[in-house]
């Protein structure tokens, strides 16, 4: 096995962002992640609308 040299501690960048960057970038995506779900929801109910019409239109009709 290969000797290896103990690496020294790398110091983390300095961030990028603000704090109140920051903040502003999060409150931005907790507004997209409730837009995305009810999006998804109404997807989803609209699918569950359109079965249960069809399940109707086949039990009723066939």
């Amino acid at each position: 096995m290969a000797d290896h040299a103990p690496h020294e501690h790398v110091v983390a960048a300095p961030s990028a962002f603000t704090d109140t960057e920051i903040a502003d970038l999060r409150a931005n995506d907790v507004s997209a992640a409730r837009a995305v779900v009810i999006l998804m929801l109404g997807i989803f109910s609209t699918g569950v609308g359109i079965y249960s019409i069809v399940a109707y239109w086949v039990i009723n009709f066939s």
